[in-house]
């Protein structure tokens, strides 16, 4: 079923709507199907209309410079390696989200599901990352005392 909707979308949607420019990190939607980043960026222009303060908040706000303060925290680059880490900035966002709207672990990873405005701020994350690694993060950003530094 799922190869019978993207093989549509591909006749039916205009070449800009079907590709994805990999190359552009700061492109949201990477880790979704064309179709899937379709409905949901036609979803999120709608939902823009109204404003959208994340879509200030994603432009003036220089996210990658959080990447290289949190990537100590993690020993798993090593040759024994590891699972992989959770985006280092993803999981700034979703503590800034935290903090902004003043949400519990288990209502922000509610709210990341349900809300538009925030999947489009985290860029679409596939899977966004359930409330007790939020809760596993900020502890290690405590343990570590990281969190001074953000």
């Amino acid at each position: 079923m799922r190869i019978l909707i993207n093989l549509l979308f591909f006749w039916f949607c205009p070449p800009s709507v079907r590709f994805i420019d990999h190359a552009n990190p700061s492109h949201h939607m990477d880790s979704f199907n064309s179709f899937d980043s379709y409905l949901l960026r036609k979803l999120y222009v709608k939902t823009a209309r109204n404003g959208d303060p994340l879509a200030e908040a994603e432009r003036r706000i220089d996210w990658e410079a959080f990447r290289p303060i949190i990537k100590p925290m993690y020993a798993n680059d090593t040759p024994r390696g590891g699972r992989p880490n959770t985006d280092e900035v993803l999981m700034v966002k979703l503590l800034v989200l935290q903090q902004w709207y003043v949400l519990s672990d288990p209502e922000l990873e509610r709210q990341v599901l349900n809300r538009i405005n925030f999947q489009h701020f985290l860029g679409f994350p596939g899977d966004a990352p359930d409330y007790s690694t939020v809760w596993q993060f900020r502890e290690r950003l405590a343990e570590t005392g990281t969190d001074r530094l953000v």
